[in-house]
C-alpha cells in the first residue's frame, strides 16, 4: 500500500501475511511455536511503531474527537485494517495496540487447546482497559470475573507451560480485588473498615463460589483484616494487609 511507510508497520504487515501463510501447514505444537515467534517479533514492532508516532500518541489527549487532523483520521483508520487500534491508557497517554482478540482469532483451532484458552482469557480481558491512572477502572464484577476466569484456566490446563504465565496475572487480579489500587482501594485507612460496597462483593464471591482457592483466599483476607484491625495502627495495618495478601497468594498459588 503506498500509504504506508514506515518500516515497523511494514514489517507488522508482513509477519501477519508470513503468519497467515505458515499456519494453513502448520499442526497444532508447530502452531504454538508460531504463536511464541510471531507473537514477541509483532509486539516488538508495534512498540518500535509507537516510538515513531510520537506526535500522535504524545497530542491526541488534546483535540476533540472532531478535531483532529485528518491525517491522523486517516492513518488510524489505515491501522484498523491491519488489527491496530488507538487506546487510551490514562493520564493522557495513548498507544497503538493490537485488536483485543487478535492473536487469539488468529490461532483459534490451530494450536494446542491451553494456549487457545489462555488466549482466550487475553482476549476478554483486553477488551476494556483495567486500569489507568493509579486506579481499577473497571467494575468490581468484572475483576471478579478475571479472577475466575484465570483460576479455571490454572486448575483445567495444570500441565501447560502457560500456567506460570497464567498464575501471575491471576495473582496480580486477586491481588488488586483484594486491596484496589491507590486511587481506588478496598478500604478506609482511617476507620480501618472496608467499604460497604466492597465488602458486599466479597461475600458474592465467597456464596456464589464456595470451591474456589479464591474464595479461600478472600475469607483468609477478611479473617486477617479483623485481626490486624486491632492489633496494628494505620500505616502498619496497611503494610500488614499488604504483606499478608502478597504471602498467601504465593503460598496458594504455589499450591495450585
Amino acid at each position: 500500500d503506498s500509504t504506508i511507510s514506515n518500516t515497523y508497520l511494514l514489517q507488522i504487515i508482513e509477519y501477519q501475511h508470513d503468519l497467515a501463510f505458515l499456519l494453513k501447514e502448520a499442526d497444532s505444537l508447530k502452531a504454538n511455536s508460531l504463536y511464541e515467534e510471531f507473537s514477541e517479533k509483532m509486539i516488538s514492532s508495534l512498540t518500535d511503531y509507537n516510538f515513531t508516532n510520537s506526535e500522535i500518541l504524545d497530542n491526541y489527549v488534546n483535540y476533540e474527537s472532531v478535531d483532529v487532523p485528518k491525517e491522523w483520521k486517516v492513518k488510524i483508520e489505515k491501522l484498523k485494517e491491519n488489527n491496530i487500534e488507538l487506546i487510551y491508557e490514562g493520564e493522557g497517554f495513548y498507544s497503538f495496540q493490537y485488536r483485543h482478540d487478535y492473536f487469539y482469532k488468529t490461532f483459534k483451532g490451530k494450536v494446542t487447546k491451553d494456549l487457545e484458552a489462555f488466549l482466550y482469557n487475553y482476549s476478554e480481558d483486553d477488551k476494556n482497559v483495567f486500569q489507568m491512572d493509579a486506579g481499577i477502572v473497571v467494575p468490581w464484577k468484572d475483576v471478579r470475573a478475571r479472577v475466575l476466569r484465570w483460576e479455571k484456566y490454572i486448575k483445567k490446563y495444570p500441565e501447560s507451560r502457560y500456567n506460570v504465565t497464567a498464575k501471575e496475572v491471576l495473582a496480580y487480579y486477586l491481588r488488586s480485588y483484594l486491596l484496589g489500587m491507590d486511587n481506588t482501594g478496598t478500604y478506609e485507612l482511617s476507620t480501618k473498615e472496608i467499604y460497604p460496597e466492597i465488602q458486599q462483593e466479597f461475600l458474592i464471591f465467597i456464596k456464589e463460589n464456595p470451591n474456589t482457592f479464591s474464595t479461600e483466599v478472600v475469607k483468609d483476607f477478611l479473617d486477617f483484616f479483623e485481626y490486624a484491625k486491632k492489633q496494628y495502627e494505620h500505616e502498619a495495618f496497611s503494610n500488614q494487609l499488604n504483606t499478608h495478601v502478597n504471602g498467601i497468594l504465593q503460598e496458594s498459588l504455589n499450591q495450585h
